[in-house]
């Protein structure tokens, strides 16, 4: 088996996770501007985790299906990379709160900026999706760090199985067992909303690391699915899908739960990666962007922080102006984004790259690799 030797190689990666990111910050821009409420910023985290798993499955992959080190080593590379980081965004939310959103008006997530006691718990322990009273409180986004820090502590089972039975039918039983957990925990007071608990991402961690097999493994079957399959075509059928899912939701209600329409966001990532990964097509370059590649290095400082930046935004700039919709969304794009992804970045540079432990070539994806729902 064998990876990519060189880093820039895999500059696509970072600059996926740059549109994921700021997918994430058009969505909230978008619905903070008043305007109806679609999926697109809930598929980018379902994106994030395939990627996650991609990402920590490069190594196993040069080793042989081997997780190097241990499972305790890799909790360990784990919390260093994501927690110091995560605890200074809820320092940082905390702050902000405190100062400026907890005399807000009306907005979106007004329940993030009324913190009590059970909240703040919640969120020290990164349990705060398991409750409806919890999952959006101090930031929004959060929700999402929580569920994936728990599907960290599998990885080492999933590697396992992979080895034992093959990525694909680990990919099944996946599929099967997290449909099954949703089944039973939606007969619970458990939060299953679009902000919860979300077994689903169990299946698509697990299609990430895939997706790792199908772009990087030199078995004959991997090779075989990663040339013959028409990847860019699937993907494109799946985004026509997607869009139809989103702008359905304002209109029909939830007829496609998220805990099913996930599954397709997931097969959409499969499809994607592996179609980015191919390099001199257009699409390797557009997303190999080097000003994408760049926001991708911190989009996770980006996803921790950006919520309460883009409510204070509205808050104080653009609701005093009384825009229609559409055009308070447009001046919030041109001239808000930009200011908070300067912010982000300087975040990024005290707490997140610190903690960014640099290894040469997939290694390093490792260390980037973080969910920014």
């Amino acid at each position: 088996m064998k990876v990519a030797a060189s880093r820039s190689h895999l500059n696509y990666v970072d600059g996926l996770r740059a549109i994921a990111a700021l997918s994430v910050v058009l969505h909230h821009t978008w619905i903070e501007s008043r305007l109806p409420v679609y999926q697109f910023g809930h598929d980018a985290v379902g994106l994030f985790i395939v990627i996650s798993g991609f990402c920590l499955m490069l190594p196993v992959i040069k080793a042989n299906g081997i997780l190097t080190n241990g499972a305790i080593n890799f909790f360990k590379r784990r919390a260093w990379r994501i927690l110091p980081t995560y605890f200074a965004a809820m320092a940082f939310s905390l702050v902000l709160i405190w100062l400026f959103l907890s005399k807000q008006i009306q907005g979106y997530y007004d329940e993030s900026y009324d913190v009590n006691v059970k909240g703040l718990v919640a969120h020290i322990l990164l349990m705060q999706d398991i409750f409806t009273s919890t999952s959006t409180q101090i930031n929004g986004p959060f929700w999402s760090i929580a569920v994936e820090w728990r599907i960290y502590f599998l990885f080492p089972v999933f590697v396992a199985m992979t080895a034992r039975w093959g990525a694909v039918r680990t990919a099944g039983i996946a599929i099967f067992a997290s449909l099954i957990l949703s089944l039973i925990l939606l007969q619970t007071p458990l939060n299953m909303g679009n902000h919860g608990i979300s077994p689903q991402y169990l299946a698509l961690f697990v299609f990430g690391m895939l997706s790792a097999q199908i772009v990087f493994s030199e078995q004959p079957f991997f090779s075989s699915l990663k040339t013959r399959i028409p990847w860019a075509l699937i993907m494109g059928i799946l985004t026509i899908a997607l869009i139809i899912l989103n702008f359905a939701k304002p209109w029909s209600g939830n007829i496609v739960p998220s805990y099913l329409s996930d599954y397709v966001v997931g097969l959409w990532s499969i499809a994607l990666i592996v179609a980015i990964s191919r390099p001199n097509t257009m699409l390797y370059r557009i997303v190999s962007w080097r000003p994408l590649v760049q926001i991708g290095t911190f989009a996770y400082s980006i996803y921790l922080i950006h919520a309460p930046l883009v409510h204070l935004l509205w808050q104080d700039v653009m609701y005093p102006l009384h825009l229609p919709p559409l055009a308070m969304f447009a001046l919030m794009t041109i001239l808000g984004i930009p200011i908070i992804i300067g912010i982000c970045y300087l975040f990024y540079l005290v707490a997140e790259r610190p903690f960014i432990t640099r290894r040469p070539t997939a290694n390093v994806l490792v260390a980037h690799s973080v969910t920014m729902p």
